[in-house]
């Protein structure tokens, strides 16, 4: 696939995930597209550990809503 310059959209659904929600967010980085949008949207996520990581992701949109399951 040649990588031009049409935005690719990573969505990546949390809920509690913290534990594996960097790494997920650094495997999508390492990606060879250059002209990525990443967006996480976080189901009600309530782990504190969870919070943390979504409060300190840098270069990601969170959008945060409560848990509609």
């Amino acid at each position: 696939m040649k990588n031009t310059n049409e935005l690719i959209s990573v969505v990546i659904p949390c809920y509690n995930s913290g534990a594996t929600l960097e790494q997920t967010v650094a495997s999508v980085k390492a990606q060879i597209w250059t002209n990525l949008e990443i967006i996480v949207v976080d189901d009600g996520s309530f782990e504190p550990n969870t919070r943390t990581v979504l409060a300190e992701l840098k270069g990601v949109t969170v959008l945060s809503q409560a848990n509609s399951g």
